[in-house]
């Protein structure tokens, strides 16, 4: 998995050169630490469904799972699991938009 996260490394990977690793098997996951959740469509669109990518940032975890990420990595979840697996069980499998929201 590669962790992007241009703040910790001054690197910053496009959905491009995500995709070029990935063909040639280097990579098989990416973790998206950036606050664009728009890095998370294009990986998506480049790389399709069987890609696993994943919110490295809290604050867009919501929106990233609602838009196609497989999950997130970050603080919270290590500290709220229980809420933390509702959310991610509520967005992904349930599909409930509005009860996640609610939580």
């Amino acid at each position: 998995m590669v962790y992007n996260a241009r703040l910790l490394t001054g690197i910053e990977l496009t959905s491009q050169e995500i995709k070029m690793l990935a063909d040639e098997d280097v990579v098989h996951a990416v973790k998206w630490s950036h606050l664009e959740v728009s890095r998370i469509h294009d990986t998506r669109l480049l790389c399709g469904l069987n890609f696993p990518i994943f919110a490295g940032i809290d604050v867009i975890a919501f929106e990233a799972i609602a838009v196609g990420a497989d999950g997130w990595i970050g603080g919270l979840p290590m500290m709220v699991p229980k809420l933390a697996r509702r959310l991610h069980r509520l967005l992904v499998c349930e599909k409930d938009l509005k009860a996640a929201r609610d939580l």
